[in-house]
């Protein structure tokens, strides 16, 4: 891979980190341009087309990533949540990007995650179940639970999900692990803002949901 794709991937994923969802695009798009061969792995691009709500781009993104990688449980959900802002939630489910036959996520939370959004299910017992588990299946459980409800229009019970997995052990580590949750997320049908203000006296960042009114990383609203 060409240097300065590289360089244009790393800036895109801080750019993004940082609340610049549109400024993410345009080096994830710079990276494409450096090395066509970048558009078929550039997940990260599929996040910033949903947060900038260009579904129908973000739903290809996806799929052309799960072309090349058939086993990825996490790129066929985040296709069916752009295909559902698209068509509904029903007919986003008989569009659902299937993956290989024989495709076991090695992660219990993800093999039901996948199970929920493909067939219908309870995202508040999904929730539940992972509730007491480890620090990264609570994390993962919630923020796919706030997302079922996302997709389902019922922003106030994504709301108390997503910022679950944002205020969550693991959600708050300092990492590009799905930092859409982490670092910055908006909820979409709410137009509220997760947020990281600045750290407290324990050393740990301290997450708000709140209209953007200053926080350390101001994440663009839903309008």
């Amino acid at each position: 891979m060409p240097r300065e794709a590289v360089m244009a991937i790393r800036r895109g994923m801080l750019l993004f980190r940082q609340g610049d969802v549109l400024g993410s695009l345009v080096e994830f798009d710079k990276a494409i341009e450096l090395d066509t061969r970048q558009k078929a792995y550039l997940w990260q691009r599929g996040l910033s087309l949903y947060y900038v709500d260009r579904f129908e781009e973000g739903a290809e993104q996806f799929r052309i990533d799960v072309a090349q990688n058939p086993n990825d449980t996490e790129e066929s959900i985040w296709c069916f949540l752009c295909e559902a802002q698209l068509y509904g939630v029903d007919e986003a489910r008989k569009r659902f990007l299937e993956l290989n036959a024989g495709c076991r996520d090695p992660r219990p939370v993800m093999r039901e995650a996948l199970s929920m959004f493909k067939d219908g299910g309870d995202p508040e017992k999904f929730a539940t179940a992972f509730s007491n588990g480890q620090e990264n299946e609570y994390f993962y459980a919630s923020l796919y639970a706030g997302l079922y409800h996302e997709a389902q229009k019922e922003p106030e019970a994504a709301k108390v999900q997503i910022i679950a997995a944002c205020r969550s052990p693991y959600g708050q580590k300092d990492a590009y692990v799905f930092c859409f949750v982490t670092m910055s997320i908006p909820i979409k049908t709410t137009g509220f803002a997760i947020a990281f203000t600045s750290s407290g006296s324990d050393g740990h960042r301290h997450c708000e949901d709140r209209r953007c009114s200053n926080p350390l990383f101001i994440i663009i609203p839903h309008h």
